[in-house]
């Protein structure tokens, strides 16, 4: 679909190891474009919009200097409220600069027996601690 919309594109598959280091290399190494997830168990916006937006993470490929202040002021803070307002202004300067597109969100799906006593927790972890067998 994108070589019908004008795009010329060359697809390569890696095994994890080889894509983590590419991604965290230059755009003229890495390409510019990937289809990746990403994710957060903190559940805490900082947790996934600064390593994506901040130029200084090693993820992001996004130099943006407005978007790293707001950044920095939103993890400086305490007060949810206020963290919400520098978040919002983040994502209103990242949809401008389009540098990722958030295509689908995972869905976790987990089977277990009844005899299983165990609560998912919101943030993808998976305590087996917090598990008993009950017959």
């Amino acid at each position: 679909m994108l070589i019908d919309v004008g795009m010329k594109v060359t697809i390569v598959t890696s095994d994890f190891a080889g894509w983590l280091k590419r991604a965290q290399s230059s755009p003229a190494e890495f390409g510019e474009m990937s289809f990746s997830r990403w994710s957060c168990g903190c559940q805490d916006a900082d947790g996934v919009l600064f390593p994506l937006y901040h130029s200084s993470s090693q993820w992001a490929k996004l130099r943006e200097p407005a978007i790293d202040k707001e950044l920095e002021a939103g993890r400086s803070l305490l007060d949810p409220a206020a963290r919400l307002t520098h978040y919002k202004r983040v994502l209103e300067l990242a949809e401008a600069a389009v540098p990722l597109v958030p295509l689908y969100q995972v869905a976790i799906l987990y089977g277990a027996r009844k005899e299983l006593r165990w609560t998912p927790t919101p943030n993808e972890s998976f305590f087996i601690n917090r598990m008993k067998w009950e017959e």
